[in-house]
């Protein structure tokens, strides 16, 4: 959501993405009460399932901002290698027709959602009208090769009292 995202070493990276992981602590995305309108969560250890040994720095990154006419979403998996973190995977979910990001090296312009992986930018061909946000986290996991064992998973905004 508008920062500049460092892609480290492809390949390296690329067998990060690819390996087959999980992530079993609760999901309980929390929301900044100063304004109301952000709501995040950060979390490991992933755990490598062929090693069951955690991966180092290795972590999920999810974040909800909300207008009064939207929401947008970015669900990433993100590394930290010493002070620099690591963007493998970010599903950004906009709504369909807002201009959501410009690849300036491509010239190309992006509406609606949207994925970088990898140091790469595609569409998402979602229909933010009938997506859910429990949607998105089912593909950000498939997407990235992660089992969600969560006993516990609350979505932004989730339990709030109107």
């Amino acid at each position: 959501m508008g920062e500049n995202r460092n892609y480290g070493d492809i390949s390296s990276c690329s067998h990060l993405l690819a390996m087959p992981k999980y992530f079993e602590e609760s999901i309980v995305m929390t929301t900044d009460f100063k304004g109301g309108d952000k709501s995040s969560f950060s979390g490991s250890p992933l755990i490598d399932c062929d090693s069951n040994e955690s991966i180092v720095g290795m972590s999920l990154f999810f974040r909800t901002h909300r207008t009064p006419i939207s929401q947008k979403h970015s669900l990433g998996l993100v590394v930290r290698e010493g002070r620099n973190l690591i963007f493998l995977y970010d599903l950004c979910i906009y709504p369909n027709q807002q201009k959501s990001h410009m690849d300036r090296k491509a010239r190309k312009t992006f509406y609606g959602s949207h994925i970088h992986i990898l140091g790469e930018v595609k569409s998402a061909n979602l229909d933010y009208d009938s997506i859910t946000w429990q949607d998105c986290l089912e593909i950000f996991a498939r997407d990235t090769n992660i089992t969600l064992e969560s006993n516990k998973i609350l979505g932004p905004f989730d339990g709030e009292l109107i």
